[in-house]
């Protein structure tokens, strides 16, 4: 180590005696050649450390966007099966009180029953069975998300109605706007801008499939349009 530090002062010893021979304009030049190349590297390597942390930057964003995507679609995932967990839960429900005898000052279950049945014949399929239960169950709802969620999947239910007979035609198309109707009813001041947009999304897709109710629609639209 001791020899090590005297061959350094050897050398810079060396390196003096040098500079010492040169003029002043030589020695002033070289010392600045020297300098700004030193100031040049720590720029480049400034400049390489910079672009490192911006990549690694990107790529950090990039995986935060692709973990918040997905569990955004996770979620939505989560909340339609809960819905549907839900409705079937309450479609359940409601059959077991429509098929147990009325009582004195109960709700007026069994006159909506006999109003579908003036409406439209005996259901062919499950699925209009599933579509009857369903609008009773939102013209007894109380909240308005609730009956928001529940005409969304009304609309899943409905069919293009030039497929079907007349009489199930004119059941849908009124109680289409009995629900709606119902549910705007329901609506309060608090009602989010999310959950009026998901009950557009649901008259947008009722409206393809009953062009005969567009101007109705449109009417509809007109009376919250303006919370959205």
């Amino acid at each position: 180590c001791i020899e090590t530090m005297d061959a350094e002062q050897v050398r810079v010893s060396g390196f003096k005696r040098i500079l010492v021979r040169l003029d002043e304009g030589t020695r002033r030049k070289y010392c600045c050649r020297a300098l700004e190349q030193d100031l040049q590297n720590v720029k480049n390597q400034m400049r390489a450390c910079t672009a490192a942390m911006a990549e690694a930057k990107q790529v950090e964003d990039a995986t935060r966007k692709l973990h918040a995507s997905q569990r955004a679609a996770v979620s939505s995932e989560l909340l339609d099966d809960l819905e549907m967990l839900q409705c079937h839960l309450e479609t359940a429900t409601n059959k077991l009180i429509s098929g147990s005898k009325p009582q004195n000052g109960a709700l007026d279950v069994a006159k909506e029953d006999l109003e579908v049945k003036e409406e439209a014949e005996p259901a062919e399929t499950s699925t209009f069975e599933k579509a009857k239960t369903l609008a009773r169950q939102i013209l007894q709802t109380k909240e308005f998300d609730a009956a928001v969620h529940q005409i969304k999947h009304l609309e899943r239910l409905m069919p293009v109605l030039k497929e079907v007979d007349d009489k199930k035609q004119k059941w849908w198309k009124k109680y289409v706007r009995k629900v709606v109707t119902h549910t705007l009813e329901l609506k309060g001041d608090g009602t989010t801008d999310k959950r009026l947009s998901r009950l557009d999304r649901s008259l947008k897709k009722i409206e393809a499939k009953c062009p005969e109710l567009t101007e109705w629609i449109k009417y509809v639209k007109a009376l919250f349009c303006g919370l959205l």
